[in-house]
């Protein structure tokens, strides 16, 4: 439509400039000039009628891009606003996971090392793992559960990233719980290397804790 009404901008140019000259023309030698005008006129006409219309479709376009960048907006707040409420709830269970996470760690350090100074010849490592592991089952399940709570969190958070909040850091603390949650619900390795693991891992979510508080 905008290039319809601009080629009849040139157009209305083209039939004033002819209306001109015939103008002219029946100016210098003295004829009626009634026709000469009405061609003018009728390019006027045309010039006016498109200018206008292309007014009109500016002012159009204008308010269709005013009343995206609105629709932006509040979806942008909205986002903000949801990233923001599902950071506490991220936070408030991180904290709760955190702490059952490390005292069935600081659990199964110490009843792995009991076994060891009460082994015997026969001593079973998986035996004594899997003893564990069903000793702790209530505990191991909660964390298992807590861990995927976080996961459905983080899934939120990045849906409604808008660049506003840092979102590497509950990714980063993300991978550290996950770490350290893998660790005490599903034992493995041997038990000089899981006291020192579970002391790394600790250390990094309690870390990521942190960062995360500070932000607020």
């Amino acid at each position: 439509m905008e290039t319809f009404l601009s080629l009849l901008f040139f157009l209305g140019i083209i039939v004033v400039v002819v209306g001109a000259i015939l103008f002219f023309i029946d100016y210098a030698q003295k004829r009626n000039k009634k026709k000469s005008l009405i061609i003018i006129g009728v390019g006027i006409i045309m010039g006016i009628v498109s200018l206008g219309g292309i007014s009109l479709i500016d002012q159009h376009n204008a308010a269709i891009a005013e009343a995206q960048q609105e629709k932006i907006a509040k979806l942008k707040k909205e986002k903000n606003k949801k990233f923001k409420d599902t950071a506490s709830e991220y936070l408030a269970e991180y904290y709760i996971i955190f702490g059952k996470a490390e005292d069935l760690g600081n659990t199964i350090n110490k009843s792995w090392g009991d076994s060891i100074e009460n082994s015997s010849a026969d001593y079973d490592v998986d035996k004594v793992l899997d003893a564990i592991e069903a000793k702790n089952s209530s505990k191991i399940t909660t964390i298992t559960d807590g861990q995927s709570q976080l996961d459905t969190y983080l899934a939120t958070l990045k849906k409604n990233n808008t660049g506003k909040y840092n979102l590497k850091i509950y990714e980063t603390a993300n991978d550290r719980m996950s770490t350290l949650t893998t660790m005490v619900t599903s034992i493995s390795g041997s038990y000089s290397s899981f006291g020192t693991d579970f002391s790394d891992a600790d250390d990094a979510v309690s870390k990521s804790f942190k960062a995360i508080s500070s932000t607020y």
